[in-house]
């Protein structure tokens, strides 16, 4: 197929196959690079020329001459998000990791940060704890000692600089609130942050399991 040029308001027929084509630079569905985009006319400061790969966009300069960053699936972007769903379940005693994200350094580009982790306890041998990392800040709370209650954390992150937060936590174990609290935090947000939830159960035959976790900008 051919694909179609605007220009100066009206639509002209090209001859370019499986592809298409903004002012001069054009585009076809099996090159992995565009060159050219949007280099003449107006608007005048978006896309130059970019790289392309199955994930997204590698790479791009602006008209300004800037480079851009990489805008592939799977990354932080503006606003970010990433969410888990299923089952991840200590096993033994011992504090264990059952859910973890990374925000990579230098890409927070929101005001904050929302965190919602839940799940449910299996068997009621003895007690469990449960604990949120965000970078250097750990944030503990017992949602159920000794039962088979679910219980459900939200944390709300206000950023006021890349060193400097503030945390707003409620967590919950069944109906029954059994943590919140304000907190300072001083992560440093031009590093790598770990954002990861644990549990500890102090009987063997004890889980604590999580079905939802979710890191979000808002």
């Amino acid at each position: 197929s051919t694909y179609s040029r605007f220009q100066g308001g009206g639509v002209s027929a090209g001859d370019v196959t499986n592809g298409f084509r903004f002012g001069s630079g054009a585009f076809s569905s099996n090159q992995t690079s565009f060159d050219n985009v949007l280099s003449s006319g107006t608007p005048s400061n978006i896309v130059d020329a970019a790289t392309l790969s199955n994930s997204g966009i590698v790479s791009y300069t602006s008209r300004g001459g800037k480079p851009g960053k990489a805008m592939g699936v799977g990354r932080w972007k503006y606003p970010f998000d990433y969410e888990y769903q299923g089952s991840s379940a200590t096993a033994n005693v011992g504090e264990q990791t059952i859910a973890t994200t990374t925000i990579t350094a230098n890409t927070i580009k929101t005001r904050g940060v929302r965190i919602i982790a839940s799940g449910y306890n299996a068997s009621a041998n003895g007690n469990k704890t449960i604990k949120l990392y965000f970078g250097n800040k750990t944030i503990t709370f017992h949602p159920a000692d000794n039962n088979e209650d679910k219980w459900r954390l939200e944390a709300d992150i206000a950023l006021s600089s890349n060193a400097e937060q503030y945390i707003s936590t409620i967590a919950y174990s069944a109906l029954t609130i059994v943590y919140h609290g304000v907190e300072d935090a001083a992560q440093d947000m031009t590093s790598n942050c770990i954002v990861k939830i644990t549990g500890e159960c102090a009987h063997a035959d004890d889980e604590v399991i999580l079905n939802l976790f979710s890191v979000k900008g808002n």
